[in-house]
């Protein structure tokens, strides 16, 4: 809104409006909590060496089935490299941290680790 007046804009790349969202809550959201069913298609991607979109949450890129608890969370196109808790692994459908038995790229005998960055 400006000056009282409604204007249409758009969400940054990476994120969908969400309709649920209640003043002072920033109207965008990832698209895991605010899919754009029956709303149109998201805006085109703008893709980095690093991340497939602008912003979200994606498998790392040094993941491998008995280390699947990284993730990457791009941020105006850079990645940051993220770690579920102890025991959760990260589900590239989802955008979140789950167990392990529901990411089918992640090894369930018990024995996945994650690469922890330093503090």
């Amino acid at each position: 809104m400006i000056d009282f007046r409604a204007t249409s804009q758009l969400c940054l790349e990476g994120l969908n409006y969400n309709q649920r969202a209640q003043w002072p809550e920033y109207p965008c959201s990832y698209p895991i909590d605010a899919p754009c069913l029956n709303r149109g298609a998201s805006r085109p991607a703008k893709p980095t060496a690093e991340c497939p979109h602008q912003y979200g949450f994606y498998p790392s890129l040094k993941a491998t089935p008995d280390r699947c608890g990284n993730y990457r969370m791009c941020v105006e196109g850079r990645s940051l490299e993220m770690a579920c808790p102890v025991g959760l692994a990260f589900n590239g459908v989802t955008g979140w941290c789950d167990w392990p038995e529901k990411v089918a790229s992640c090894n369930v005998d018990g024995r996945f680790s994650v690469i922890v960055i330093g503090l």
